[in-house]
C-alpha cells in the first residue's frame, strides 16, 4: 500500500467515523431510553440523557462543518464538483438539518416530556431516521463517484447495502468508546456518584460486546452475494488487523464488566477510540478489496 492510499484512506477513515458518532449516539440513548421506560430504570434513563448530549454534540459538528466547507474557498474543485453538485447530496443536506432540528427537540425537551415518553422516543426515532437518510445518501455518492458508477441506486444484489449496514452496526461501536470518555470528561459535571459510573460503564460494555457480535453478520450476506468470485487473498492481512481489533475491543469491553471500579481504568478506556479507528480503517481496505471482486 502507497503512502498515498494510506494518506486518502485515513482521511476517509476519519470523516467517515465523525459522521457515524451522531447515528451511533443517538441509536445508543434511544435504546437506553427504551430499556429505562420498560425496565423502569432510572440510572438508564441518566445514561441515556447523557449518550443524546454526546449525539447533539456530534450532530452539530457534523453541521456546522459542512456549513463552514460550504463556504470555503476552493473546497468543490479540491472534493469534486460533481460530489457537492449531486441532487442526492442537496437531498442529504435537508435530511441533515431535519435530524438535527430534531435532535436538538429531543435532547432539549427530555425533562418537559419525561411524563409523555412516547412522544419523547418518536422525536428521538425521526432523529435517526433522518441521519440514516443523510448518511445513506451520502454513501449513495460515494459509491458513485469512487467506484465510477452511473446509477444512482446500486442493484438490489449489490454489496453496497450490507457495507453500509455494516457501517450502521459500527457506528454503536465508535459510539461506545467515544462515550466511555464523554463520561469521564463530563464526570465533575454530571456527579451522579459512584454507583451510577459502575452501571454505566458496565451498561456500554455489554452494549459494545453486542455491537460487536452483530457486525459479524453483513460479513456472511456479503460473502452469500459474491459466491464464487469471493476471494480470500486480498483480505488476508486487513481481515487479520480486523480480528484483531475486535479482540481488543472484546478484551477491553469484558474486562471493564468485570471490574467493580472500572473508572480506575481510564488509561485502557482511552485506548478505545484509537482501536476504533484502527477498526474502521482496514474496513474500509477491506470494501475497497470487496467491491474489485464485485466487479464495481
Amino acid at each position: 500500500m502507497d503512502i498515498e492510499k494510506i494518506k486518502f484512506l485515513t482521511a476517509l477513515t476519519l470523516v467517515v467515523c465523525f459522521l457515524l458518532l451522531p447515528l451511533g449516539s443517538l441509536g445508543l440513548s434511544f435504546f437506553y431510553e427504551l430499556g429505562s421506560k420498560l425496565k423502569k430504570k432510572v440510572l438508564l434513563d441518566k445514561l441515556a440523557q447523557q449518550i443524546a448530549r454526546q449525539g447533539l454534540i456530534f450532530g452539530l459538528g457534523v453541521g456546522i462543518s459542512l456549513a463552514i466547507l460550504s463556504f470555503w474557498p476552493g473546497f468543490g474543485v479540491k472534493v469534486n464538483m460533481d460530489f457537492l453538485s449531486s441532487p442526492l447530496w442537496t437531498q442529504g443536506l435537508i435530511f441533515l438539518g431535519a435530524s438535527l432540528l430534531l435532535t436538538i427537540s429531543y435532547f432539549a425537551l427530555w425533562k418537559s416530556l419525561k411524563n409523555i415518553k412516547v412522544l419523547h422516543l418518536l422525536l428521538g426515532i425521526g432523529a435517526i431516521v433522518f441521519y440514516k437518510l443523510f448518511l445513506f445518501n451520502f454513501f449513495r455518492v460515494s459509491y458513485n463517484l469512487l467506484l465510477v458508477s452511473n446509477t444512482n441506486y446500486p442493484p438490489l444484489n449489490s454489496i453496497f447495502y450490507p457495507v453500509v449496514g455494516q457501517l450502521f452496526i459500527l457506528s454503536f461501536l465508535f459510539s461506545t468508546s467515544m462515550a466511555f470518555i464523554f463520561l469521564i470528561l463530563r464526570r465533575k459535571i454530571d456527579d451522579f456518584g459512584r454507583d451510577y459510573y459502575r452501571y454505566a460503564l458496565h451498561v456500554l460494555s455489554k452494549s459494545g460486546i453486542l455491537v460487536l457480535v452483530l457486525s459479524i453478520i453483513p460479513c456472511l450476506v456479503v460473502f452469500y452475494l459474491l459466491q464464487e468470485r469471493f476471494v480470500f487473498a486480498p483480505l488476508i492481512q486487513p481481515g487479520a488487523v480486523i480480528i484483531l481489533a475486535m479482540l481488543f475491543h472484546f478484551f477491553v469491553f469484558y474486562w471493564l464488566l468485570k471490574q467493580n471500579q472500572p473508572l480506575r481504568y481510564k488509561g485502557l478506556i482511552s485506548l478505545l477510540p484509537l482501536g476504533s479507528m484502527v477498526l474502521l480503517f482496514f474496513r474500509l481496505v477491506s470494501y475497497f478489496e470487496l467491491f474489485k471482486m464485485a466487479g464495481h
